[in-house]
């Protein structure tokens, strides 16, 4: 069964499959995603999700043409994509597993201001999508205090 509003995919645009392949593969196996499909122009990969339906990441090359449109964290669209710690020392850990696999760090964790305890990791493909890996205090609609300030 699936839940209402949960999240089915997210499909990626890169310019160079071959190249982002290693980059998502770390990434992507530690939060959990399987590979589950790979051909020479998409990489599907999936987890279960609420309710047991899988959530997908779909990684795709760009099409002809488009390969050297940029990123510009100002503009329409796209901004990053955020995924949840369940503890707090699991983003460390997170930002150490990516660092010995060679994975640059966009910000290392650390505290930002979004909202009351809020400690993130962020890193970045060399197309410039961003993945970040969060954890929260429990915040439901009944407690969720807003902070003010914080932005990369």
């Amino acid at each position: 069964m699936t839940t209402k509003g949960g999240m089915n995919h997210i499909r990626l645009w890169v310019s160079e499959l071959a190249r982002s392949s290693g980059f998502y593969s770390t990434v992507l196996s530690y939060l959990g995603y399987q590979l589950m499909e790979k051909t020479d122009t998409v990489q599907g990969w999936a987890r279960p999700g609420p309710g047991r339906n899988l959530q997908w990441i779909i990684v795709s090359q760009a099409e002809p043409g488009h390969e050297d449109t940029t990123y510009d964290r100002g503009s329409p669209g796209r901004q990053h994509i955020a995924f949840n710690a369940e503890i707090r020392s699991d983003v460390e850990t997170f930002a150490n597993r990516m660092r010995n696999c060679g994975v640059d760090l966009f910000l290392a964790p650390q505290e930002f201001g979004y909202e009351r305890g809020y400690f993130a990791a962020f890193v970045k493909d060399d197309d410039g999508i961003v993945i970040e890996y969060v954890h929260t205090p429990v915040n439901t609609l009944d407690n969720y205090r807003p902070e003010s300030g914080g932005s990369w």
